[in-house]
């Protein structure tokens, strides 16, 4: 599978810089993306690797490690990988053997087992930036990624889709630490994106709005008011049983799915020091004008003080205002109706 992976890449199309989605959510022109099982330890996990196509000389992609909600399958999230890797992330998923009766504890290891494996395959390495890890995921998937973000230091973002704190139905239980709690201490960028729709699998108490309260400096929420809680799977296969139980809102689901590709996309890069923006001046400029409408834009809510803009995270804060603030415009220019709240 790694000289077919490496052959891929040296015979990959361009991505198409115009590619639209689909009505399911996935690039309407492809190759934008291309996929690769890869050999991973059927004993605790089984992995795809989904990659731009696009090769970029002297440039590694980014590394999303993807992990999905309750119940679910990796293969469900291919429109998201998809999208992600068409936008020039590399975006491996993965599915544990056992995962619905294993506690949140187990489920962490294997995840940092995962990094140790997928680090240690030197063939990567020339084209995927393996070293630095951005954790995504959806639902428990979102709440695993924070709890495995402040256990290793290789994990430079987060990118929460719709998080759910299931302490509140593993009360009394070990194994399934509060994902909320470990956002306190955590010292990375944190992207979440919500789904406004009322769902009983992300029930207010222990939703997205929580996971952003607890989030520390940088964080970016981007709300999606009338997406629901499974939008974020694919339309068809077992996503169709998923919708039915935890509801899809009345958002359409390219939008859902755009909003979602381009939060975790740009997060991603900026993570991993690949988000291109202009100098500090001009990002001083443009978070100057975030701040003068925050009130009925991004709802700017800890930047008031620039006390933040002395310290020596300015430059890292002023790139992350920046990402969220064109990421945000974009998406309005597309189309897609979003609200957005910086803590900063």
């Amino acid at each position: 599978a790694l000289a077919f992976l490496c052959g891929s890449l040296e015979g990959a199309a361009q991505a198409d810089e115009g590619s639209r989605f689909q009505g399911d959510g996935r690039p309407s022109q492809l190759p934008s993306s291309f996929h690769v099982d890869l050999p991973g330890n059927t004993d605790e996990f089984q992995a795809s690797l989904t990659c731009p196509a696009e090769i970029v000389e002297g440039v590694r992609w980014p590394l999303v490690i993807f992990t999905g909600g309750f119940g679910t399958e990796s293969a469900q999230y291919t429109a998201f990988a998809e999208n992600v890797a068409g936008s020039g992330c590399a975006v491996l998923r993965y599915d544990v053997s056992g995962s619905m009766a294993a506690d949140d504890i187990a489920l962490v290891s294997t995840l940092r087992t995962l990094m140790d494996w997928i680090g240690s395959m030197s063939q990567l390495r020339e084209f995927i930036s393996t070293e630095n890890v951005f954790l995504a995921g959806h639902s428990r998937g979102a709440k695993l990624s924070c709890l495995a973000g402040i256990a290793d230091t290789r994990v430079k973002g987060l990118c929460l889709l719709d998080p759910v704190d299931n302490v509140i139905w593993t009360k009394g239980r070990s194994g399934f630490p509060s994902g909320c709690e470990v956002l306190h201490d955590m010292q990375v960028p944190v992207a979440i994106v919500g789904a406004g729709s009322d769902s009983a699998c992300a029930p207010s108490e222990a939703n997205y709005q929580q996971f952003f309260q607890a989030a520390c400096s940088p964080a970016w929420l981007l709300s999606f008011p009338a997406a629901g809680h499974a939008q974020f799977l694919d339309s068809a296969g077992m996503g169709v049983v998923h919708r039915a139980i935890c509801g899809i809102g009345g958002a359409d689901d390219v939008a859902v799915h755009r909003a979602a590709t381009a939060t975790c996309s740009s997060w991603a890069k900026l993570a991993c020091g690949q988000y291109n923006c202009g100098c500090t001046k001009a990002m001083q400029s443009k978070l100057d004008s975030v701040v003068k409408c925050a009130a009925s834009t991004h709802h700017l809510s800890a930047g008031e003080s620039y006390g933040i803009w002395e310290t020596p995270q300015r430059d890292d804060v002023l790139k992350a205002a920046v990402a969220a603030v064109e990421t945000v415009e974009a998406l309005q220019r597309d189309g897609v109706k979003v609200e957005s709240f910086l803590k900063l």
